[in-house]
C-alpha cells in the first residue's frame, strides 16, 4: 500500500468511516452520549406511562394532575380552534409588561434604598420579611384582589420582577 493511500484511509478513519465505508465511533465518549440519549428517553417514556397508566386506572386524581393523552388532546384542540395562539400571546404581554413594570419599579426601590439611608433603615425589615414569604403564596391574594383577569398577571410578574429579582 502506497503513502497515498495509507493517508486517505488515515484521512476516512479520522472523518469516522472505516476502511470498508461503513460508519464505526471514533472512541466510546459518542457511544456514552448514545447510551445517555437512549436511558434519558427511556426515563421519561417510563413516567410518562407510569403517569398515564395511574390516571387510567384511578390511583391519581385525574381532574387534579391531568393524563398524558388528555393534556395532549387538549393541547391539539387548542391548537385547532386557535384558543392556544391567543392565550399564549395574553400571557406573554403580561409578562412582558409585568417584567417591565417590575424592572422599573425594583430600580427605583433600589436607588431609594441605595441613596437614602433613612428610608434604608425603615424599610429594611419589611424588605426581609418580604423575602421570607415564597415567591408565589401571593398569587391567591393577587387573584382576589385583582381578578383572576390580565390585571392580577400582570401585577404579579410585577410583584415577582420587583421584590425577587
Amino acid at each position: 500500500m502506497g503513502k497515498a493511500q495509507e493517508k486517505l484511509l488515515d484521512f476516512n478513519a479520522q472523518k469516522g468511516k472505516a476502511k470498508n465505508g461503513f460508519l464505526f465511533f471514533r472512541n466510546t465518549k459518542s457511544l456514552d452520549h448514545i447510551q445517555t440519549y437512549f436511558w434519558r428517553i427511556l426515563v421519561v417514556v417510563g413516567l410518562m406511562g407510569t403517569w398515564e397508566m395511574s390516571a387510567r386506572f384511578k390511583l391519581i386524581n385525574s381532574f387534579l394532575m391531568g393524563s398524558p393523552s388528555g393534556i395532549w388532546d387538549s393541547t391539539v384542540r387548542m391548537l385547532q380552534s386557535g384558543q392556544l395562539f391567543t392565550d399564549t400571546q395574553a400571557t406573554v404581554f403580561a409578562t412582558l409588561i409585568g417584567f417591565v413594570l417590575g424592572s422599573l419599579l425594583g430600580s427605583l426601590v433600589g436607588l431609594l434604598l441605595w441613596y437614602s439611608g433613612l428610608v434604608a433603615r425603615i424599610l429594611d425589615p419589611f424588605v426581609v420579611a418580604l423575602n421570607g414569604v415564597p415567591k408565589i403564596a401571593l398569587a391567591p391574594m393577587i387573584i382576589i384582589w385583582f381578578g383572576s383577569g390580565i390585571y392580577s398577571k400582570i401585577v404579579l410578574a410585577t410583584d415577582l420582577d420587583t421584590w425577587y429579582s
